[in-house]
């Protein structure tokens, strides 16, 4: 009987061993971040803990610390939402008009190459950089806000049109820093928390981030003390 081969390259990562192609084994994933709703049931775990009576300072204090992390965290999941819900609802018209950037920018590339005229070419590359930007409008709108289309009529709706305008300049303002576009997601998220935290959907909090132990060692120690001196002038 013929042996098995393996058919190229591609199947390098396959090993054939006894007359079968053992497959190799995928990496491990990436965990899922938690959802809101486990997110919500730890915070209410938290408090219940919170208010037993026989609970120690120091138990105390790591526990209202998680619980304000645990409520930060809430509302970046939250965030999540909104950005998913937007990817969703506008995913056919970026895709749209992705296409029309791109074929707007290989015809003007095209005729670039094709034209000596000095006048001409001034006036392609200034096109060129406003497709470009076009290009890098879409790419990078922010994810927390309901997407403006570039090509829709429906952009002389006046206050639509200012905030497209507002948001292209910022991308343009993004792209000559060359600093990338993490600052600008950032600034929105931020602004979607403040909206959020504005209806009630989250709290207003602020991780301490703690790098030991020794705030609440020394907490519990003060405890300690306290517990002594008691102990001393009964």
């Amino acid at each position: 009987m013929a042996k098995p081969t393996t058919t190229g390259t591609s199947d390098a990562k396959n090993k054939v061993q006894n007359g079968f192609v053992h497959k190799k084994k995928p990496g491990p994933k990436t965990p899922l971040p938690e959802s809101t709703g486990k997110i919500a049931k730890r915070i209410r775990d938290i408090k219940r803990t919170l208010a037993k009576a026989d609970v120690s300072l120091k138990a105390k204090l790591e526990s209202e610390r998680r619980l304000i992390q645990l409520k930060y965290l809430y509302g970046e999941r939250k965030i999540d939402e909104k950005e998913r819900e937007m990817a969703v609802k506008y995913h056919g018209v970026k895709h749209f008009e992705r296409k029309k950037a791109h074929r707007k920018l290989k015809k003007i590339r095209h005729r670039i190459e094709n034209t000596e005229d000095k006048d001409e070419l001034a006036k392609l590359n200034e096109n060129l950089q406003e497709a470009l930007l076009d290009e890098t409008y879409i790419e990078n709108f922010p994810k927390t806000v309901p997407y403006a289309s570039l090509y829709a009529s429906n952009n002389d709706d006046g206050k639509r049109l200012s905030k497209k305008q507002e948001i292209r300049q910022e991308i343009q303002k993004a792209m000559e820093n060359g600093n990338g576009f993490d600052d600008l997601q950032s600034n929105y998220r931020q602004k979607w928390r403040t909206t959020l935290i504005k209806q009630g959907v989250i709290e207003d909090v602020t991780p301490v981030m703690v790098e030991d132990e020794s705030m609440v060692q020394a907490d519990s120690k003060g405890e300690q003390d306290s517990e002594l001196k008691d102990d001393f002038f009964e």
